[in-house]
């Protein structure tokens, strides 16, 4: 998924729970939020998603990128785990749209290019991300493990963190690919 220029191998990621400013949240809470993302993690034996389209998210606001949108109903599912289990008192976007940022970059050119990246993504664990501190807990696991600070490439890791949102008009969004809002 790795494009040049992009992001780095190891900061691809999908989203599935914005946690809120790392500072605000104490260590007991910390623990608590890797506790509940191990309990669900356990439950799971990696999943596939359906990376079915490549768009680009804010072309004329603030961090404007190229993205992997993602589909399928083990996404889903553990997305929906993870809400519930996760106490967080933080407001989430909506709707979620799933997605991997493959560059952040305003250049719409790159999307056609990048069809290539189209297909089955894998995800292999759960990462807790606090700025630049994370823990991944591997799917299936039920034995804590330590932390770990530079996973392995591939596969993907699907998180409990910050998150790019889309907030413009809903036909830029569809017509990401023609970079004109209709």
């Amino acid at each position: 998924l790795a494009v040049d220029g992009g992001e780095p191998v190891d900061q691809l990621h999908c989203t599935l729970l914005y946690l809120g400013e790392a500072a605000d949240l104490d260590d007991q809470t910390r623990a608590d939020i890797v506790d509940q993302c191990r309990a669900v993690a356990a439950g799971w034996d990696g999943l596939e998603a359906d990376g079915f389209a490549v768009a680009m998210f804010n072309p004329h606001g603030d961090d404007p990128c190229v993205t992997l949108v993602l589909s399928g109903q083990d996404l889903a599912g553990l997305y929906d785990q993870v809400v519930e289990a996760v106490d967080t008192q933080v407001e989430q976007h909506q709707p979620h749209i799933p997605h991997v940022t493959l560059a952040y970059t305003d250049d719409a050119g790159l999307v056609p290019e990048l069809t290539d990246r189209c297909g089955v993504v894998r995800f292999d664990r759960l990462r807790v991300a606090y700025g630049g501190e994370h823990i991944d807990i591997p799917l299936g696991e039920t034995e804590p493990e330590n932390e770990v600070e530079e996973p392995p490439a591939v596969p993907v890791p699907v998180m409990a963190a910050a998150r790019t949102v889309w907030t413009g008009c809903p036909y830029c969004f569809r017509d990401a690919h023609e970079g004109s809002c209709s």
